[in-house]
C-alpha cells in the first residue's frame, strides 16, 4: 500500500512539474506542429489565442517569439499578421538580440528575408521620429522670384 502511494505521488509531482514547465511553450509547439500537417486555421487560432494573452505572450522566450512570427507570416500574408510577426520579433529582440539572429539564420532563406525585413520595420519603429526626420534648413541661395 505504501509503495503504491508513493508511486501516485510521484506521478502526481511529476504531472505538476511537465504542466509548469512546459505551459508556455506548448502553444508555440502546437501551432508549429498544425502548419506541418497543412491545418493552417488551426495555427492561426492558437497564434491569435497566444498573441490576446498577455500572461503567455510575456512568459514566451525570444526563440519561441520568432517561431510564432514564422507562423504567422506562413499561415496568411495579411495585415493582421504582418503587424504580430512585427509585435513578436520587437518583443524576441528586446529579451535577446543574439537569439533573433540565430534564429533567422537558420531558417529557409524564403521566410529568412520575410522576417529580416519585418525585423528591421519593427527597429525603426522603435525610433523615435525626431530621429528619423530631418527637415531641411531653408535655403537663402535660390530667389524665388527667377525663373530659370
Amino acid at each position: 500500500m505504501r509503495q503504491l502511494i508513493i508511486t501516485i505521488l510521484s506521478f502526481v509531482v511529476m504531472l505538476l512539474c511537465l504542466c509548469a514547465c512546459g505551459s508556455a511553450g506548448a502553444p508555440v509547439d502546437n501551432a508549429v506542429a498544425a502548419v506541418e500537417v497543412g491545418d493552417n486555421a488551426a495555427a492561426q487560432r492558437i497564434c491569435d489565442d497566444l498573441l490576446a494573452d498577455s500572461v503567455a505572450f510575456n512568459d514566451l522566450d525570444a526563440v519561441a517569439l520568432c517561431r510564432v512570427a514564422r507562423v504567422l507570416m506562413t499561415v496568411a500574408d495579411n495585415d493582421a499578421n504582418i503587424a504580430a510577426a512585427v509585435k513578436c520579433l520587437n518583443r524576441a529582440r528586446s529579451l535577446d538580440d543574439a537569439a533573433v539572429d540565430a534564429f533567422i539564420d537558420s531558417i529557409p532563406a524564403d521566410i529568412a528575408t520575410i522576417l529580416h525585413t519585418l525585423d528591421r520595420v519593427g527597429t525603426y519603429l522603435n525610433i523615435p521620429r525626431e530621429n528619423l526626420v530631418v527637415e531641411d534648413a531653408p535655403n537663402d541661395s535660390i530667389n524665388s522670384d527667377s525663373i530659370i
